[in-house]
């Protein structure tokens, strides 16, 4: 049985598999190896616990939430998404 989709549909479609949407996963997984060494690194050096190293995790991504808050404030201001980090803030300083 062959489905034919409408322009409609098609269009739809494509939108999901655009690449501006997908995670660049090159990225992602760099991250995660650099993190994760020095995790590793750090961990064994200063004989952290896992809930010590649970804790990092959970202020890191709670810093992370701030920021998608501040954008989405942005974008409600502006009228404009921003869903790129901004370099000018100190998140990572």
């Amino acid at each position: 049985m062959i489905v034919e989709l409408s322009d409609e549909e098609s269009k739809h479609d494509e939108h999901k598999h655009d690449d501006n949407v997908s995670p660049n996963w090159d990225n992602v997984n760099t991250l995660f190896d650099k993190l994760d060494e020095v995790f590793t690194e750090f961990g064994t050096e200063k004989e952290m616990t896992y809930i010590e190293m649970d804790t990092v995790l959970y202020m890191l991504n709670e810093k992370i939430f701030q920021q998608k808050v501040v954008s989405i404030a942005h974008m409600l201001s502006e009228g404009s998404p921003n869903v790129q980090m901004d370099s000018n803030s100190s998140m990572y300083k």
